[in-house]
């Protein structure tokens, strides 16, 4: 039996997805009776036994553990509000922990993969392209959500030195439908609602399908230990927002953004938060994220497993008409 956490989420909703339609039974974790991003697809209905719970509560693990031989560790808090560091850490962290410990206990899991984080990887100015090898690096740059998802990491590795077999994915920016006002799915909202701003920043995007298949083609093998970027291409903020408003049939973003206004514009955002109470459009971190330019190398598990990439084109069509 597989085991996903946050199987309601982005990833582990695509994961029974994709499970489904191979005709493979999952058991799945969700805190509430909501299917969340299932929505959005069909025909999984008899191929997922929920369990609810939560990684922070260690009796509903321990029943969503019984008969489990591969564990997909998915479930986490994605947020760039330093407010929220505190729930990160004890979520990302603590339940990451409670994930490997409970798995090194019960002693018959055979995979444990983890869901990372590009966020993960070095985060200097002028990094070259990032690959497997590129370590983490401290610095006021590296946001909240980083630093939590940067500590889940070495839970795992702790526990693979402990003798749990466990491989990781580090995908990055993520493209596919999912929650179209909190995720990254809701860049595809903006553009839909004529959002005009762009900015000059570079990252990786990879759909949410390669991710799912990747970490499936993963759980299949017989690796062990390794760590796999998944990215299919570093594009631009721009050439990003001007396929998705082409495939939208909007008008694309004109209007670009300077580094020195976007500084204004989230200090104006605190202050509204301040008084209002209301979440920041964008926060300092998000702010400088917009404009720098990051490249990374997701070749690794091509070579390693054969796997090939959809083309970032067809992906941002297929969530375009999702979201129609």
């Amino acid at each position: 039996m597989i085991l996903i956490t946050g199987g309601t989420g982005l990833v582990g909703a695509r994961l029974i997805h994709e499970y489904a339609q191979r005709g493979v039974k999952v058991r799945a974790l969700r805190r509430g009776n909501g299917i969340g991003n299932l929505k959005h697809y069909t025909g999984w209905e008899s191929f997922v036994e929920w369990v609810q719970g939560d990684v922070l509560d260690i009796d509903s693990l321990e029943n969503a553990l019984q008969g489990v031989s591969h564990v997909i560790h998915c479930a986490n808090v994605v947020s760039f509000d330093p407010k929220d560091y505190a729930l990160m850490m004890k979520v990302n962290v603590e339940g990451t922990a409670n994930m490997v410990n409970l798995s090194l206990e019960c002693g018959h899991i055979t995979c444990f993969t983890h869901v990372s984080s590009v966020a993960t990887l070095g985060r200097v100015a002028d990094a070259g392209e990032l690959d497997e090898h590129s370590d983490w690096i401290a610095g006021k740059h590296n946001s909240v959500y980083a630093i939590s998802k940067f500590n889940a990491e070495r839970e795992v590795w702790r526990a693979h030195a402990e003798g749990l077999p466990v491989n990781m994915v580090n995908p990055s920016i993520i493209l596919g439908p999912g929650n179209w006002k909190t995720d990254s799915s809701s860049l595809f909202m903006k553009i839909k609602n004529k959002f005009p701003f762009y900015t000059e920043g570079i990252s990786g995007f990879v759909g949410v399908g390669d991710v799912a298949k990747a970490i499936i083609a993963l759980n299949e093998s017989t690796i062990n230990g390794e760590r796999y970027i998944l990215n299919a291409a570093n594009i631009s903020f721009q050439d990003l927002f001007n396929q998705i408003a082409a495939a939208l049939n909007v008008k694309a973003p004109s209007i670009k953004v300077p580094f020195v206004l976007s500084q204004m514009i989230w200090r104006l955002e605190w202050m509204r938060y301040k008084v209002t109470g209301r979440k920041p459009f964008i926060t300092k971190e998000t702010a400088y994220s917009a404009h720098q330019k990051r490249y990374y190398n997701g070749a690794k598990i091509n070579k390693d497993l054969n796997f090939q990439y959809t083309p970032l084109s067809e992906v941002i069509m297929s969530v375009c008409a999702s979201l129609k």
